[in-house]
């Protein structure tokens, strides 16, 4: 009989292979915040303490398989390929060598941003890296091919915005029915904003014509009843991947585009309305414009026909948009 304090995890996949179980924490990641988010009021920890020292040894184990090097841009981070492989003999007895990649076929441990579930849950987390800390929503991807397939949109908010978003900054589930308005933004130009593939990817305004990736339902966020200048509102796609929230990267500034690509909204996905042909209410047909939760500007991109980026300071014409407000 063994203590779990004297056991090495395995995660068998035709040998050691880490994501097959430490990776997959991902899921319980998701799955905590769901029961927490049900029922706040339950104070009792949703691991136990057998369930704490599982993950601890599978971290550790994940720790000391991988390498970190800090000092390229980016910091890259790795799988060893020092883990368990186990061959039968013809005798039946069993060969253990090290020599199984540990990683299996996922890419990088950027995968698995298990640090700030396991410091919220199963305690401590690592003071030092190798850590868990890093996500690449790069390395999924929203294709049909065998890869995509496989690492797909679905796994890339699995593992990070479920398991590791939801985890540092819990989602709110209000107002989350239709919309308090479907509207269009249409561009200096004559262009439309549209939400690439109906969601899931960027904002642009090369659309010359409405149709579904071109509505958004609009959420007002503040004391209005009726959309108003000043008010606060949320965005959302109702294309072919309906739910994706608009995003201002990092709030807006330089650099910052705009995404409908998320799956709850947070600040970086609150905008204010303002009517650039008065104040009050907004109709149908108003010029309006947009800022990020930093107070910048959302822009089309020489006036339409191209990017959209939210990165201005004043809302001179690519800034303006002609708004189709029917209300929900």
């Amino acid at each position: 009989m063994y203590r779990i304090a004297s056991l090495i995890p395995i995660s068998f996949h035709t040998g050691d292979s880490i994501p097959y179980g430490f990776g997959l924490l991902t899921s319980v990641a998701s799955a905590s915040v769901g029961i927490k988010i049900a029922d706040p009021n339950n104070t009792n920890p949703f691991l136990d303490s057998t369930q704490q020292a599982v993950v601890q040894k599978l971290y550790n184990h994940s720790r000391s398989h991988t390498t970190y090097n800090g000092s390229t841009s980016p910091a890259t981070f790795t799988w060893n390929s020092d883990c368990s492989a186990f061959t039968k003999q013809t005798d039946g007895s069993m060969v253990v060598t090290s020599t199984n990649p540990c990683g299996a076929n996922t890419p990088s441990p950027k995968m698995f941003p298990l640090d700030a579930f396991i410091n919220a849950y199963a305690p401590p987390v690592a003071s030092s890296n190798p850590k868990f800390d890093m996500f690449d929503p790069n390395l999924f991807c929203d294709g049909t091919d065998g890869y995509c397939d496989f690492f797909s949109a679905g796994r890339r908010a699995v593992y990070g915005q479920m398991g590791h978003d939801w985890v540092v900054n819990p989602p709110i589930f209000s107002n989350t029915g239709l919309g308090d308005y479907t509207a269009t933004f249409q561009t200096y130009d004559g262009h439309y904003l549209s939400a690439r593939n109906g969601g899931g990817s960027d904002v642009n305004a090369e659309a010359t014509s409405i149709g579904n990736n071109e509505r958004f339902s609009v959420y007002i966020r503040s004391t209005s009843s009726q959309l108003s200048d000043g008010d606060t509102i949320t965005i959302q796609s109702l294309g072919t991947q309906q739910g994706q929230w608009v995003a201002a990267e990092y709030g807006g500034g330089s650099g910052s585009t705009a995404n409908a690509n998320r799956i709850w909204p947070d600040s970086w996905e609150t905008f204010v309305i303002h009517k650039l042909n008065g104040t009050g209410a907004i109709s149908n047909g108003d010029p309006v414009a947009l800022t990020s939760v930093l107070g910048y500007y959302v822009s089309a991109t020489n006036g339409g026909g191209s990017t959209v980026l939210v990165d201005k300071t004043a809302a001179i014409t690519w800034e303006r948009f002609v708004i189709g407000l029917t209300h929900n």
